[in-house]
Parts: structure tokens; sequence; C-alpha cells
């Protein structure tokens, strides 16, 4: 078994598994190398049995800054092995917070400080020349058996079983952790040493090459009707979206997850692109987006010279098709389609229409004393904001040089926001006001011939809030999460920024910055609590945690007092 941290969202995933038209060279850049301190980290890995663990795999990851921002760097891991009685050391750790973790094969990953398995640790901040002994001890995790079967019910041999391991984050859910195997010539796979909590399991068929973005090869369903093996998924499941997630306990064995291969069907949609007054449009673009965020966008065609298109392969779902087309200004369409894998799906003939447009300008909010960014060396982009799935660049709208005027002559219909790319370290977007509201809060529609006025703030001013977490006699109290969202629950949304939460660090101090400037409400939960707690829970602590009003420029600081004493 492989595992492997992904932290991608459902649409990540499909973007990796789906992208079979692209067939460009993926290159990967390694992220730079942790910065060198002066503290030392040294200690013992203990097996779940309490013996040395000899040849533990055990690495120190940057922990970023909760920060609305996200300034900080992906750091690469550094990892040494155990030796003989378990032992391991760090030297040159930096000053910065870091993250402590272990693992063993046939045991639970650790994590320095956390609760127990699965959940946060504590961010280990060490000053200079500071040196921290510690013990990290395994547990044994859950293990997983089933069976791979073909659509005929024959065993599926040499299928990569993927276990994701769920990360709650309010009301959403996010794919963490993945861990593989591969399923024997039996069909039967094991998973062994699963990490607590809530898994979808999923088992994709072996490719008739090394080619990532190979197509699968068609088969005849009947007369006409073809499909392709697809993903194998528990019973009564053909989607990793709406798949019911298996939940996993410490020492568990779990028997009978077995996952069934499909063919699914695939069909052609078919029809054609007129301008408004009723003529084919030859070079248009046309593509389809799923309803589902695991199934990637289909197409990226070209209509002839008639305006007809044909997307191919298309699987049974729900779509938004779009089309695109600039002669001496863009033209969109939207529409919505559904398709049943019937051999040929005709949709209705598409009409071009022209976009809406936004025009803007930036201005700057700056301390005194510091030299502005020059505005040719960043520039905007439009991103889309879908449902459930994240902000995406604007297909035919290109990035435009963030000069104190900008203008987008022609957007399709949509939810947007504007994003300011390259910006110089310390330098960040305040605000994006549109008709009186703030569209990194709340992003704005557009329809066709609609007019937008976007005023961009840019500022390197910014809130900081900190403090330390003691218990009733002053000790720091370690085993918490400190939770800072708005009062105002208008701003408790999916993608909010106005709410942060981190565990205290081995001092028992905490550390956010980056928070639009307004009224916060600050509180303890335990650790168990997802790092971004949903609704319920921000209603169940507005009551009673400490209000605090955070302004640009200022550091404010709150100290917490747990009501039990620390361990």
């Amino acid at each position: 078994m492989v595992a492997r941290s992904l932290w991608l969202s459902v649409a990540g995933i499909a973007l990796l598994t789906l992208c079979v038209e692209a067939r460009q060279e993926l290159v990967a850049i390694p992220p730079p190398a942790m910065p060198s301190g002066s503290a030392t980290i040294t200690g013992v890995v203990l097996d779940r049995f309490g013996q040395p663990a000899t040849g533990a795999t055990v690495s120190l990851r940057w922990h970023p800054d909760p920060s609305a921002l996200m300034w900080d760097e992906n750091y690469r891991l550094r990892t040494v092995v155990t030796d003989e009685v378990g032992r391991f050391a760090f030297a040159e750790v930096p000053q910065h917070a870091v993250e402590l973790l272990a693992s063993v094969p046939g045991s639970a990953e650790v994590i320095y400080g956390q609760a127990r398995p699965g959940l946060p640790g504590t961010p280990i901040r060490l000053r200079a020349r500071e040196q921290l002994k510690v013990v990290l001890r395994m547990s044994r995790g859950a293990n997983v058996t089933g069976r791979v079967i073909h659509p005929d019910g024959a065993p599926a041999r040499a299928y990569k079983v993927l276990a994701f391991r769920i990360r709650p984050g309010g009301e959403d859910s996010w794919l963490g952790d993945v861990s593989e195997t591969v399923s024997d010539e039996h069909g039967e796979y094991r998973l062994t040493g699963l990490t607590p909590g809530r898994y979808s399991f999923a088992a994709d068929p072996p490719r008739p090459s090394q080619d990532m973005f190979e197509a699968m090869p068609l088969v005849q369903i009947s007369p006409g009707a073809f499909g392709y093996e697809a993903r194998a998924f528990p019973a009564n499941t053909t989607d990793l979206c709406f798949e019911t997630p298996f939940t996993l306990a410490p020492d568990q064995d779990r028997s009978g997850v077995d996952l069934f291969a499909h063919i699914e069907p695939v069909t052609t949609v078919a029809g054609v692109v007129h301008d408004s007054e009723g003529r084919g449009v030859a070079g248009a673009r046309v593509w389809l987006t799923p309803d589902s965020s695991c199934r990637g966008d289909r197409g990226w065609i070209q209509t002839g010279v008639d305006g007809t298109f044909a997307i191919t392969r298309v699987e049974r779902g729900d779509y938004n098709l779009h089309a695109f087309w600039k002669a001496a200004e863009s033209w969109w369409v939207r529409a919505r389609i559904s398709t049943d894998g019937r051999p040929t799906q005709p949709v209705p003939v598409v009409t071009l229409q022209r976009g809406g447009s936004i025009s803007g300008h930036i201005e700057l909010a700056a301390r005194s004393g510091t030299i502005p960014p020059a505005a040719e060396r960043f520039s905007l982009y439009l991103g889309e904001v879908r449902p459930d799935t994240g902000v995406y660049d604007v297909q035919g709208v290109e990035r435009v040089v963030a000069a104190p005027e900008f203008k987008y002559p022609s957007v399709p219909t949509g939810k947007y926001v504007i994003r300011v790319d390259s910006l110089p370290a310390g330098w960040f977007m305040r605000s994006e006001m549109v008709d009186g509201r703030d569209a990194l809060d709340f992003p704005f529609e557009i329809g066709p011939d609609q007019r937008h006025e976007v005023v961009i703030t840019l500022s390197n001013v910014t809130t900081e809030l900190s403090g330390a977490v003691t218990d009733s006699r002053g000790v720091p109290s370690l085993d918490h999460t400190v939770v800072v969202f708005a009062a105002d629950d208008q701003f408790w949304t999916k993608r909010s920024r106005r709410f942060l939460a981190d565990r205290p660090d081995t001092r028992g101090d905490y550390h956010f910055s980056g928070l639009p400037a307004g009224e916060y409400i600050i509180a303890l939960v335990d650790p168990d609590v997802a790092m971004r707690p949903p609704t319920s829970l921000l209603q169940a602590l507005r009551p009673t945690g400490q209000h605090v009003i955070l302004r640009d420029g200022l550091r404010t600081t709150v100290n917490l007092r747990s009501r039990r004493q620390a361990r």
C-alpha cells in the first residue's frame, strides 16, 4: 500500500483523472527547501506494542501561518528514517512553526501533539538553539479488505484501489490523503494502516498503456451503442461525489468493501451554433462542464464552416454547454443539456449573445514610507465561481495588466470574482467593491449586456490577532483549537475569508493575520472539532465567545483561559 497526500478538492481529483484531451507533458516543479534555523528536535518512535520502531519514516513539515492572505510557501518535507533503536534527529530547525509526523507500515500516521490519530497535531515553534525531545507512539490503523468485480461478475485484477480520506470543512468536505493498493488475480485487495476517519473508495482499471491521458477503449453495448469500463465504486454508486462515505475507527478490521466496475455508456452531443441573425458560426469553441465536480470538462472543439459541432465520448448526466466566438467582439452562449447515453444526443440550436462588461480601477492603501507595487508587474484574472467546486479561469477571457484602469470588454453570464496575480510579498487585496458589496466576500453576477464598475483596493496594511492559551493555573494549555470568525453571520459562507482556526503551538501561543478589519468572535473548541466548524457550532459559540474588533495596521492581543487543567 502506498499513501500520499494530495490535499485536493473533488474538483482537483477530477482534473487529475479526466483531462484526457490535454495530452501535454506535465513537468513537476518541486517546492523549495525549508529554511534553516538553529533549533534541534530529537526523539524516538515506538511501535504500537511500545517497542522501538526501526526504519520508521519521520518527517518535518512547514506549518503554514493561519492567514487569510495565504502568503506562506509550500516547502519540501524534511525526512529521516529511525535507527535500530527508533531514534531520529532534526538539526537546523527553523524558528517558524513546524509539524512532526511519523509513519510505519501497518500503523496509522501519527502527528506530534494530536489528541488521537486523524486529528491535527500541535505546531512546534522553537527559539534559536532550543532543543526539543519527543516520543511518537504509533497506533494500529484500520484495515479494509474487499474485492473488485468486473461488470460480468468476474474478478477484476490489477485495478488500482484508492481510499480517499475525507477532510471536513464547515458545510463542505475535501478529499485529503490517498492510500492505494492493487487488486490481485482474484480481484481481492487489502489496505492496511489507514488513519481513522471517513473514506470514499474507488478503483481504476488498468490502462492499455503508460500514457495517463490515453482514453479507455470503447466496447459495444448494443448495436450502435458504446461505452467504456469505468472506475469501480461500492454498490449503487457511479460517481465519487455522491458516494456514501465509510467511517473507519482505530483498530478496526472492515471486510466486504467490494467495488463494482461498470460500463459507462457514452454518447455524441451534436448541434449547431448560430449568431444573432440565425447564421451558422464557424470556428466557435464549444465544450461541456458537468454538474458533478468529479467529472472533468468535455469537448474543447471548434464548430465547422456551417456552425455544427459534435462532442464525442460524453457520459450520462447533466451539463452546461458553453460556446465562445471572438470576432470584432466576443460572443457567448451557455445552455443546459442532459444526456442519457443514447448513441447520438442532438441539442437545440444555440444562439450566441454579447457578453457583459467589467471595468474598474485600482486604489492603494499603503503604510507610510512604503513604495507601491508597479502596476505592470502583476495582472488581474477573472475567476468564475462555480457552486461547490471553487474558482476557475474563464475560457476566452484573457488576463489584463493591473494598471490603474482596467477593462474586460466581454464576459459570459456567470458569477465572478477578480483576483490579482503575482503581487509583491506583503501586498494583498483588501477589497473589491461592486455595487456597494465586496466581491471578495460575495461574488458578483453578470448577464448579457450588463455593465459593472469595480474598485479594487490593494494594501500592505493588515490585521494581526495573537495571544496565549492557558489553564486556570496559568500553564500553557495545548489541547484546543482556537477559532476566530466574523460576528456577523452573513459572512459565514463556504469560502469565507473571515474565518481562521489553528492549534496553539508548543508554547500555548496562537497567531492569526490577514483577516479583514471588523468585529470577530474568538473561542476555544476541542481539538477533535473540524478545523472549519459547521455553522451550527458557530451559532453555539457566538453567545459565549469573546468579541474583538480588528483594525488594519494594529496588533490585537487576546489571551484565552481554558476551563480544564493542562495535562
